[in-house]
């Protein structure tokens, strides 16, 4: 995308020649052509970050719905594996009194098995957690790199046209001040004419460089917007998890200390 916006400038052939045939009309070409250049390039910065811009929130939603919905079925599993416990343990309840006794200590030990598992597959839902939150806001700062790369191109490509615009204006112009055959009013409006170019030339500088400040403030709030909302789902998600290894784990304490 970096040289699209050369495609809707003048050639510097046409620029030359209309240096050759006048030099008032040159100097206002110039101008003409420098806008043009500062407008192209802005208008492609625009389409890059417009581009980018919703690329990235869409990437950072699907990555926080993702993140959520995976805690949440982590959750319910974790849950659920304390209710299968109980239904076991109420399955293998007995009225008989040796039973009852052996019966007891293959619940404790259920139990204890229970336990471990929530702790373990909560840890684990907690890492596959977080490793989804590095991913997601690798591709975010990604993103973002790409996009200020692209701009940076674009602006490099921008700069380099205006200045070699700028160099073919004052060196015509050089050359009509040093001729024998030049008046000195003619040489003086030569140079006039070039300080008008190098003015015209840094005024586009200038008027590009502030809208690709513009565009990187933009950018800068899209990608931190992303990155926060990455954030708050994960916080989210890490306490629904947790939540649950808890609420699991306290219902199978609460199985245990029901009374025989």
């Amino acid at each position: 995308m970096v040289s699209e916006y050369l495609n809707q400038t003048r050639s510097l052939e046409q620029l030359d020649a209309l240096f050759e045939r006048d030099r008032q009309a040159a100097v206002e070409f110039a101008e003409v052509s420098f806008n043009q250049e500062v407008t192209a390039a802005i208008r492609t910065v625009t389409d890059i970050n417009e581009i980018t811009n919703a690329r990235i929130l869409a990437n950072a939603q699907v990555a926080s719905a993702t993140i959520s919905s995976n805690a949440e079925v982590h959750a319910v599993a974790l849950l659920a594996s304390a209710d299968t416990l109980r239904q076991t343990i109420q399955h293998r309840a007995s009225s008989d009194n040796k039973a009852r006794v052996t019966e007891s200590s293959i619940a404790s030990e259920l139990s204890r098995v229970a336990q471990t598992e929530i702790k373990t597959a909560a840890n684990s839902a907690l890492r596959l957690i977080h490793g989804m939150s590095v991913a997601a806001i690798t591709e975010v700062t990604g993103n973002t790199k790409e996009t200020i790369a692209d701009i940076q191109g674009v602006v490099v490509e921008a700069i380099t046209q205006i200045e070699r615009h700028c160099a073919i204006a004052k060196k015509k112009l050089s050359e009509a001040q040093s001729s024998e055959r030049t008046s000195a009013d003619i040489a003086d409006a030569a140079e006039q004419a070039a300080n008008k170019i190098v003015l015209h030339s840094t005024s586009a500088s200038q008027a590009l460089g502030a809208a690709v400040s513009k565009s990187m403030d933009q950018k800068n709030v899209v990608a931190n917007a992303a990155l926060e909302n990455i954030s708050k789902s994960v916080e989210s998600a890490t306490h629904r998890i947790k939540d649950a290894r808890d609420k699991a784990l306290k219902r199978i304490d609460e199985i245990l200390s029901i009374p025989d």
